[in-house]
């Protein structure tokens, strides 16, 4: 029973990280992809544990006390620089050593554990961090090779970096076209697979390029489909919708074609069965590294060790890396024209986060009914992320109009609150260096480049009718704003990409 005495520190390690991950799968903002995940790896598990019976081998238990023993340095890494992502990520180790312990891979419908731990990956927000970090270059990618293939067919087709132009119709390859969703799904797919058939070397090279060739052939087609079908119909739901479905369809032909052409997983052999009157591999005297009982007192002592390291672990101060500089910048203008302001105090959350992690934020609510919030950083891929991340989490429903390319590039919404009030959301990114940035992506993708540079967040609020009814008054207030904010130095140089 010295396996026990493990217990207690693996609930002490797993208590912060998994609330993160469930909480991630009831974010509205990160939609319910990660859960449906979770659930087909319960899923592949029970099938195998229910195919048949199998032990671990004494290896198998001593490789997952490795896993274990890794994940705590892992978590302590996480803990110490208090990035919540680090410790999740030790999750799929957990995951792993778990797969071991149950036999998976040894049971007659075997399972392959690592592309098990693999897929359960698959349930943390990879899609957001996809966003962040590659959506930028998709972006371009799939503009350019959508150019060439459309130019001879439509020849007065032009691309401006991520924009497709056409008399009649202007395409914004903007984040929902990125791919980053495609690209998900087909990994997910891909590695689902994996899990029941058998890979090498030469498997995993021709699946990974079947399924990035399937990315880009799932965006570029539905690039195309938007362009050459009645445009602006075709941006609205449903059908906006189901022109993403046909273009994963066709995006999953390659990765289709593989898996079929794989043999199925064999399970590897266990030790050598118990006879009949041999003790099950449950017996209590059986330790759980294997071994001869006589050292479970060294076992009973290793499950108390890890216990305690856990307990140190859980109770590191965190020193997060990733805080802003302190920024010394002009803060919002009290008027915008004849227009006045107030200032709106931050949230509780608010002031404590940016306490912690450091940015200069401010928000005013001007008479003209606009309220604008400024946020300044030196650490863009921890302050700086999409409106609907908020917003969904309030309960509001949003609605991306896409982007208008005047001075600044803006993103705008429409979003409804829980009472019924639509609004309207502009945002746009300007660095300090006079770079201009269409969506967070973009600037974490500059920012990778040139870390050195401040970025600068203005968003602006204002009752979706407002500028609707009089469209000149609000451009008067945004360049009265841009001149404000001495935003003179993008505004000049800005050029599309």
């Amino acid at each position: 029973m010295t396996y026990l005495l493990w217990i207690p520190g693996l609930c002490l390690l797993l208590l912060e990280p998994a609330t993160w991950l469930l909480r991630s799968w009831r974010d509205p903002s990160h939609g319910g992809g990660g859960a449906l995940v979770a659930a087909l790896v319960v899923a592949l598990a029970v099938r195998s544990v229910g195919s048949g019976p199998a032990r671990p081998t004494a290896i198998d238990r001593r490789v997952a006390l490795g896993l274990l023993v890794l994940t705590s340095s892992v978590r302590l890494a996480g803990a110490r620089l208090g990035i919540a992502h680090l410790s999740a990520l030790a999750l799929v180790s957990d995951v792993a050593a778990l797969g071991l312990l149950l036999a998976l891979h040894r049971r007659p419908w075997a399972v392959g554990i690592g592309w098990w731990a693999a897929l359960f990956a698959l349930s943390l927000p990879v899609e957001q961090v996809l966003q962040r970090l590659v959506a930028y270059p998709m972006r371009l990618s799939s503009a350019a090779i959508t150019e060439a293939l459309l130019r001879p067919v439509l020849p007065e087709l032009s691309r401006q970096g991520t924009l497709l132009v056409q008399p009649g119709a202007t395409l914004s390859v903007d984040l929902p076209c990125s791919g980053a969703v495609g690209l998900t799904v087909l990994v997910t797919f891909a590695v689902a697979v994996a899990c029941r058939r058998r890979v090498d070397l030469k498997v995993l090279a021709q699946g990974t390029a079947s399924v990035l060739l399937g990315a880009l052939v799932a965006n570029v087609s539905r690039l195309v489909l938007l362009l050459i079908g009645p445009t602006e119909a075709l941006l609205v739901e449903p059908w906006h919708g189901l022109v993403g479905l046909v273009g994963i369809g066709l995006g999953a032909v390659p990765a289709l074609a593989l898996a079929h052409s794989l043999s199925p997983r064999t399970s590897r052999p266990s030790a050598s069965s118990p006879a009949p009157s041999s003790p099950a591999p449950s017996s209590p005297s059986t330790p759980f590294l294997g071994g001869a009982p006589a050292h479970a007192w060294l076992h009973a002592a290793m499950g108390l060790g890890f216990t305690g390291l856990a307990a140190v672990i859980v109770g590191v101060p965190a020193h997060p890396v990733d805080v802003s500089a302190r920024i010394d910048a002009p803060g919002l203008p009290a008027f915008l024209g004849p227009h006045a302001s107030e200032i709106e105090p931050l949230t509780e959350q608010e002031s404590a986060y940016f306490g912690r992690f450091g940015g200069q934020i401010e928000r005013r609510r001007y008479t003209s009914g606009h309220t604008v919030l400024m946020l300044r950083t030196t650490s863009p891929l921890r302050h700086l992320h999409r409106p609907a991340a908020c917003l969904r989490g309030a309960g509001h429903e949003l609605e991306r109009l896409g982007v208008r390319h005047g001075a600044v590039p803006t993103t705008v919404w429409r979003t409804t609150d829980p009472q019924g009030n639509t609004w309207r959301i502009e945002v746009s990114f300007v660095s300090d260096r006079g770079e201009v940035a269409e969506s967070a992506s973009e600037v974490a993708w500059r920012w990778l480049w040139q870390p050195d540079t401040t970025w600068t967040l203005i968003e602006r609020i204002s009752p979706f009718a407002l500028c609707e009814a009089d469209p000149a008054r609000c451009a008067d207030l945004e360049r009265t704003l841009h001149s404000a904010l001495d935003m003179g130095p993008a505004l000049a140089s800005w050029r599309t990409p």
